[in-house]
């Protein structure tokens, strides 16, 4: 019997209560399985069992899993539990799983969206400050560039087509975001357009608008 010195000559085939190990097997924070200490307040990768992203530590994701699913990026040591685990997103990717709803749009497992702008509303920014113009309407269409400018670097500017019907109240705007992908701008590059459809990106890393005309 572990742990007790008695029942070593006990032929009765008596069962005995014994202290359990205090000690757990020891385990790699990246094989499937850990499961960390229950007062943690959040689960870091490969931990789990998770309920929602909210039980996650920052930048990770709860995968939640089909019966004894592999889980992505993490080593195949231990399906048998029943948990769903936090990895990171890039790993949680399911194409074509379509299971994950927000702000309208239905995603696959793995991918988020945020809401970058509202028509009608100004930019919000990172800093908590917002722009002093409301967002164009009907954008349309669009490209992304490296922003040149100095304290910026490796940031990117979206530029996007206004479509508006009326007269004089198309053109084009700015959205600029730095290499985080935090929003730190907005302006109009260009106003005073009408129906402002197609477009392009140019050699020189310019954009290009065009008007629609109903009149060809």
């Amino acid at each position: 019997v572990p742990g007790c010195e008695g029942g070593l000559l006990d032929s009765s085939r008596t069962d005995y209560c014994v202290k359990q190990e205090t000690e757990q097997p020891s385990m790699s924070p990246t094989e499937v399985g850990f499961v960390p200490d229950p007062d943690k307040v959040l689960l870091e990768y490969c931990e789990g069992d998770c309920d929602s992203d909210a039980d996650c530590a920052e930048n990770l994701y709860c995968f939640q899993r089909d019966a004894n699913e592999e889980v992505p990026g993490c080593i195949d040591a231990n399906l048998t539990l029943p948990y769903n685990y936090c990895v990171n997103t890039t790993d949680a990717y399911k194409a074509g799983h379509l299971t994950v709803s927000k702000i309208g749009l239905l995603l696959s497992e793995g991918l988020d969206v945020r809401a970058v702008a509202t028509y009608t509303l100004p930019v919000e920014y990172a800093d908590g400050g917002e722009s002093s113009i409301p967002f164009h309407g009907r954008p349309d269409a669009g490209a992304t560039f490296p922003d040149p400018r100095p304290g910026n670097e490796g940031g990117f500017v979206y530029v996007s087509n206004s479509e508006m019907l009326t007269a004089n109240d198309g053109g084009v705007g700015a959205i600029t975001f730095d290499k985080d992908g935090n929003t730190i701008d907005y302006q109009m590059v260009l106003e005073n357009s009408t129906w402002n459809c197609g477009g392009g990106r140019t050699p020189w890393n310019t954009w290009v608008s065009c008007e629609e005309s109903p009149d060809g």
